[in-house]
């Protein structure tokens, strides 16, 4: 009878033990969520999808135009730059004040068309190049710089390779 009692005695000791464990866990886990949450900015940025628009507010905002080509359904990279840079607080600052953002979305599938613009786009400035692909371009649509490929950078990371390109 000893034993029985010693052994539901640890076992509850054991499963208390767990569940303060997984409630912690819970816990921990909620607070990264708040976090994440407070450094993403939603629909923080307008993105055009017409280059001749763009390249009109470029002008008028002497901005430099940040192009995104991305596959934002189906592309991993693409999935992870956008969420984890362009739409973290850090980028939309930086692109509010230096760039008109211009983003072709490169749909998955033969039965997905391409608009008449994003083709133009792809015609211009993305020749035989993967996704996602960055070009810097200037208000009169110079391709200044281009980064073909996500890294895995942070935000701040990110940004520093387009803070110092000349016009």
């Amino acid at each position: 009878m000893k034993r029985f009692l010693l052994s539901l005695l640890a076992v509850s000791f054991i499963l208390t033990a767990f569940t303060c464990d997984a409630a912690n866990d819970k816990k921990k886990k909620r607070i990264k969520e708040k976090i994440k949450k407070s450094q993403v900015v939603k629909n923080s940025a307008r993105w055009h999808n017409d280059l001749n628009k763009a390249l009109a507010d470029a002008r008028q905002s002497k901005r430099k135009i940040f192009l995104l080509v991305t596959g934002s359904t189906w592309c991993g990279p693409c999935m992870n730059l956008e969420r984890k840079v362009l739409n973290h607080k850090d980028f939309a600052s930086f692109a509010q004040k230096n760039l008109v953002l211009l983003k072709v979305d490169i749909p998955n599938g033969k039965n997905k068309k391409i608009s008449p613009q994003a083709q133009e786009i792809l015609k211009k400035y993305h020749r035989n190049s993967g996704v996602p692909s960055v070009y810097i371009l200037s208000a009169s649509g110079k391709k200044l710089e281009q980064q073909v490929g996500y890294g895995g950078q942070k935000p701040k990371e990110y940004i520093k390779r387009f803070k110092n390109i000349k016009k």
